[in-house]
């Protein structure tokens, strides 16, 4: 077991090599928009989804923000556009408020891949950690196999003007429906650079490189048209990462679990 995690944990630390690909991913994925149709629901109709539930933690790009917390978001999409609000409440003393807000827009490049651009605005609500900034704007660029019935993967380069961050994620995704819901498996692993961790700070800047990695296994079934449920458990984790980034530790691998009430308009 000890080997098998050293080698992927080497694996995973060759993808440094991959962010001057992933620069070049996104400059030839940009091109892509001007020449293809978007992405579009049926007809073009509204889609609009609230959520709100128990999660045992909040965790991005492996760092955990809070531990156990109430989530909350809206989601809603129409003729290529997506768009979200997320809130997320500590119900203990560790962790972070958080509210954050994103906007994007997908485009299908053929009966099987699109590609994705979203911006996401982040809110640390009344911030703890010294020199930590309360604001936050990550763009992201992602690149995705759309084919029913198959192991989907996907490559996603994002940039975090505050933290001065780039992050590259790989990942794999599988759905199967079932008479008990809508069943999704999902693996991923993932490297970050941050040239500046603590970006408040006047003293010498902090730079950051670790990698994180997880899988999760959801189930989402409806009652009805309008109301459903949908849980989640998995296992996550990350390595070499700074201790700056939350006051939570960084954990080489930790279960965690989630339960939403969905309803749909």
């Amino acid at each position: 077991m000890a080997v098998s995690a050293y080698k992927f944990t080497q694996a995973l630390h060759s993808m440094r090599s991959a962010f001057n690909a992933g620069r070049i991913f996104g400059i030839a994925a940009l091109a892509w928009v001007s020449s293809v149709p978007p992405l579009r629901a049926s007809d073009d109709a509204v889609s609009l989804t609230l959520s709100s539930g128990l999660a045992s933690d909040h965790v991005d790009r492996g760092i955990e923000r809070a531990g156990t917390s109430w989530q909350s978001s809206v989601y809603g999409s129409v003729s290529g556009w997506k768009g979200r609000v997320w809130y997320g409440r500590p119900l203990d003393a560790d962790g972070v408020e958080e509210v954050r807000s994103s906007l994007g827009h997908g485009w299908k490049l053929s009966k099987t891949a699109a590609l994705e651009v979203t911006g996401t605005h982040f809110w640390y609500v009344d911030q703890s950690i010294a020199s930590a900034p309360a604001h936050s704007f990550e763009g992201v660029i992602r690149l995705f196999s759309i084919t029913a019935g198959r192991w989907n993967p996907s490559l996603e380069a994002a940039y975090d003007i505050r933290y001065r961050s780039t992050a590259v994620e790989l990942s794999v995704e599988r759905e199967l429906l079932t008479r008990a819901g809508a069943w999704t498996l999902r693996v991923y692993g993932g490297q970050v650079n941050a040239r500046d961790v603590l970006p408040d700070t006047a003293s010498v800047t902090l730079h950051d490189s670790y990698i994180y990695y997880g899988a999760v296994l959801g189930l989402r079934r409806m009652f009805g048209l309008r109301w459903g449920v949908q849980g989640e458990i998995g296992l996550r984790g990350s390595a070499n990462q700074s201790s700056a980034w939350s006051e939570i530790p960084a954990r080489t691998a930790r279960g965690r679990f989630s339960l939403n009430t969905l309803y749909q308009f």
